[in-house]
């Protein structure tokens, strides 16, 4: 591996290379035998490039993403009619690129984390880490959101949708069944998703929790697309005199990729 620099913090750098590794290893259960492999070898195409351009955006020289690109070739030809043939040359392909993904991540152990830190964006990355954890609720696709809480720079609660009860929104696990009785006045809010203004009966919207409990600041990523809320939270939340902020904006497309199927609900 030649020397690399970093053009992004290491934390982003990590959260990059580990969503494309996350993504990437759904090509290991492709049917080796499909007729429709030319799909997979799209969407692998499209999974490739994808990951080159993070890769240039987050490493410097651009050999580094040129690298990942040049993988070593093997007996036949990839456009071969055979697709067991074309099988075993798309997962060699992968394979590479997926060994040479975890040999970057590899090479982020010489930086140390205190070099590139900005705390406010380490709290935006680790709302998004949580909101991974989020499963489908209902058979239905539901969002994934992460929300941090922190007060005087340090985080005072976490949670993500569903943790502890099905269909539970974050802010509502975080405040009413995590921190109940804690003193957040003044705090910062980091949510992945715009906060509700609607529930069902008897459900207290999550942006009206928030200013029950006097938070100072919410930071939230994408504007909720449900018809019913979208601009919603924010207005209702400045109009309280709540400060807004928001994510980073390349972070955006990481959560819109984790919440591809319930955007599709709502286009």
């Amino acid at each position: 591996m030649e020397e690399i620099r970093l053009k992004k913090p290491i934390e982003e750098v990590r959260q990059v290379l580990k969503h494309y590794l996350n993504t990437g290893h759904k090509f290991t259960d492709t049917p080796p035998a499909d007729p429709s492999l030319g799909d997979y070898e799209v969407k692998f195409k499209k999974w490739s490039g994808d990951v080159a351009a993070s890769i240039r955006r987050c490493f410097d020289p651009p050999s580094v993403a040129e690298r990942f690109l040049q993988i070593p070739r093997r007996k036949g030809m990839w456009r071969e009619v055979k697709i067991q043939t074309r099988y075993r040359n798309l997962i060699h392909a992968y394979e590479y690129q997926r060994d040479y993904i975890e040999e970057l991540e590899g090479t982020l152990e010489i930086y140390e984390a205190p070099n590139f830190c900005d705390p406010e964006r380490e709290f935006m990355l680790r709302a998004i880490e949580l909101s991974r954890h989020c499963k489908d609720e209902a058979n239905r696709p539901s969002p994934k959101v992460g929300a941090v809480l922190v007060k005087e720079g340090k985080i005072i609660g976490q949670a993500y949708r569903g943790e502890l009860g099905p269909c539970d929104h974050a802010e509502y696990t975080l405040l009413q069944k995590k921190l109940p009785t804690e003193i957040v006045a003044g705090s910062t809010l980091y949510v992945t998703l715009e906060p509700c203004t609607k529930r069902g009966p008897n459900k207290t919207p999550c942006a009206e929790r928030i200013i029950e409990r006097k938070i100072k600041k919410v930071v939230f990523g994408c504007i909720d697309r449900n018809p019913n809320i979208r601009g919603e939270g924010e207005v209702q939340l400045m109009d309280a005199g709540i400060e807004i902020g928001k994510f980073d904006s390349d972070l955006l497309p990481i959560i819109e990729e984790l919440n591809r199927e319930f955007l599709r609900l709502h286009r």
